[in-house]
């Protein structure tokens, strides 16, 4: 009998492996269907004489996700998984319902933390361990929060190079976790080709002292590959896990209570040959999305001027990570060294090159922010539920070029408006049929080009602008404009350039202030 015990907890052996059971999501938001989930693990448990434990996973939705994400239009969210987060989100007191019921049955109950709050929580709930998720192996800040707690260690280590997990067994190492590293493809589900179950054996090898595991998302319907990973030398186990019914449909990678104990059962009897021999692990196409999509990244916690040394008391963390972006993992690395070379502005990722398009709902929580910041400079106050609209004539993703922020105040036989532009923002050459305006700046300074002439406006001054005379204007500094008018005619807008939408909905994107 081979034991892989780290230090003094048992993490499992060849002759009795852990068998641990993800319910993850699949109670669906009901702690009566997470109770029977944790009846059917515990059934599984007493019939095949195996040492299964249930894992849950816990996240404080309030801080882990994108403030763009916690609002009530989830339409376009940032994280692709945070309308399955929100609708099947439990609350202390449900899980404390489901850990007792695990304790009551017999079977072992811990935990994966996805951010600071949640280790407190398993902490609090007396777990024996705690688990690492694939997305937060390299989450610096959670690693040192999970080192402190001194509970043993289960870090499953899927997407992390070989230098990354060195880094993670050397923490744990020397604050003295007892630690076991599993193996994992993040790719839900994973195909047979991807499953790489030699890196098991690399592991084995290269951290001697340490347990080793395997972590599979593959199809259910292919129980072998538990008993592969264990001739490989893995001796714990972890696959998702429910019960379907006639309201609950299981993913692709989840196991239902028949095949569990196929799963089970069929690693036990452990045999056959593993593919792969010899072969480093390999990055699996589709994996990096997927890890980015849970992993947190670095975002301005406000506007940070291009020159200036990036604090901690400037940056949040939160999921997702973006392509180029600082992930966590570079957290201690950024603050009080890096200095942008450009403007950021709040809300949006901090890196070196994020290249990839931002979803239209982080960009809208950006310029939010920022005309919070604009308001609160220049000490003015706008009513609650007063219309908004960002004016994007070039699309979203181009407002802090081409744009301005406009807010509604009145609109009866006269009209009045604020207008908003940020540093080096421009609005393009347009004229109004019917419209009769006058701006007057109230904070900052505009370039307003009427008819090709330019008025260079600062505070107090104002301009007339009557009907068809050809209007466009810029600020350097940023500004902050009164508009007093006839009234608006929606579609009274001329552009210059044609290639802009006719169609102000297109071109607008319409909100409500808080």
């Amino acid at each position: 009998m081979v034991m892989t015990t780290n230090t003094t907890f048992d993490f499992g052996s060849s002759l009795k492996p852990l068998f641990c059971l993800e319910m993850a999501n699949n109670h669906s938001g009901s702690t009566e269907h997470g109770i029977r989930i944790v009846e059917a693990a515990a059934a599984i448990a007493n019939r095949t004489n195996a040492r299964v434990w249930l894992k849950l996973q816990f996240r404080e939705l309030s801080t882990f996700l994108h403030p763009a994400d916690r609002g009530q239009d989830l339409s376009d969210p940032v994280t692709k998984q945070a309308i399955r987060f929100r609708e099947t989100e439990l609350h202390n007191s449900d899980f404390d319902v489901l850990i007792k019921s695990a304790r009551d049955a017999g079977i072992g109950i811990y935990s994966t933390p996805f951010d600071e709050p949640s280790v407190d929580r398993c902490v609090a709930a007396g777990f024996e361990a705690i688990k690492i998720g694939s997305p937060s192996a390299y989450d610096w800040p959670l690693l040192r929060k999970i080192a402190k707690t001194g509970l043993p260690v289960i870090a499953s280590v899927g997407g992390l190079s070989i230098n990354e997990i060195d880094d993670v067994v050397d923490l744990f190492r020397n604050s003295g976790n007892p630690l076991a590293l599993m193996h994992c493809v993040s790719v839900y589900p994973t195909s047979t080709e991807d499953l790489q179950i030699d890196v098991v054996r690399q592991y084995t090898e290269r951290y001697p002292d340490i347990t080793i595991g395997y972590s599979g998302h593959e199809d259910p319907q292919r129980p072998e590959f538990g008993g592969l990973a264990l001739a490989k030398g893995a001796v714990l186990f972890e696959r998702h896990f429910g019960v379907p019914s006639d309201s609950v449909k299981l993913n692709a990678y989840s196991l239902s209570p028949e095949q569990a104990e196929e799963w089970i059962a069929t690693t036990v009897r452990a045999g056959a040959a593993c593919g792969g021999v010899g072969n480093e692990r390999r990055a699996v196409e589709g994996e990096f999305d997927a890890l980015q999509s849970l992993r947190r990244g670095i975002y301005a916690k406000h506007s940070i001027p291009a020159g200036k040394t990036v604090t901690a008391d400037d940056i949040f963390l939160s999921a997702p990570c973006f392509e180029g972006q600082f992930h966590a993992g570079k957290y201690y690395e950024i603050v009080d060294t890096f200095t942008p070379m450009a403007d950021i502005h709040p809300n949006l990722p901090i890196g070196l090159d994020v290249t990839k398009k931002l979803p239209k709902s982080l960009i809208i929580s950006s310029i939010i922010a920022r005309v919070e910041e604009a308001l609160r400079s220049a000490q003015i106050t706008v009513e609650s539920e007063t219309e908004l609209e960002i004016s994007h004539q070039y699309g979203i993703e181009h407002f802090y070029e081409q744009g301005a922020v406009i807010v509604n105040i009145i609109n009866r036989d006269y009209a009045k408006k604020i207008l908003i532009q940020f540093p080096g923002q421009n609005h393009p050459g347009h004229h109004h049929i019917q419209k009769e305006e006058t701006f007057q700046v109230l904070h900052g300074a505009v370039d307003l080009v009427v008819d090709g002439q330019n008025n260079h406006l600062g505070p107090g001054q104002t301009k007339l602008i009557e009907p068809g005379h050809i209007h466009s204007f810029s600020s350097q500094t940023g500004v902050i404009i009164e508009e007093v008018s006839t009234t608006h005619v929606p579609g009274d807008s001329v552009y210059v350039d044609s290639s802009i939408p006719s169609d102000p909905t297109t071109r607008k994107t319409v909100l409500l202030t808080s």
